[in-house]
């Protein structure tokens, strides 16, 4: 807030004060590539294209927590590989 000289009114000493307010908008945009692979999905019966957790949670817009609870309760198409990798059916996905 900023305080302007003062001025006088009928002999009274007033103060001016002048109020002003910003209001500013932020956008934040974030792009990937979107690394894919093709492999065997049991739940759909066919080959299917298949993503990592990350980037199940990033096209679901669901969050990598949502997407692990969802795998766990089997409500998510997916194959494990023999080092661990997680390959999720992105057919499946729906958050």
């Amino acid at each position: 807030m900023a305080t302007l000289p003062q001025f006088r009114r009928e002999g009274v000493v007033m103060p001016r004060t002048v109020e002003i307010t910003i209001e500013t908008e932020r956008v934040t945009s974030v792009t990937r590539r979107l690394y894919a692979v093709e492999l065997w999905c049991d739940e759909c019966g066919k080959l299917a294209i298949m993503i990592t957790a990350d980037q199940a949670a990033a096209v679901s817009g669901c969050g990598l927590r949502e997407v692990f609870r969802r795998l766990s309760l089997c409500l998510i198409h997916f194959t494990e590989e023999a080092d661990g990798q997680i390959w999720i059916c992105i057919s499946s996905l729906g958050c």
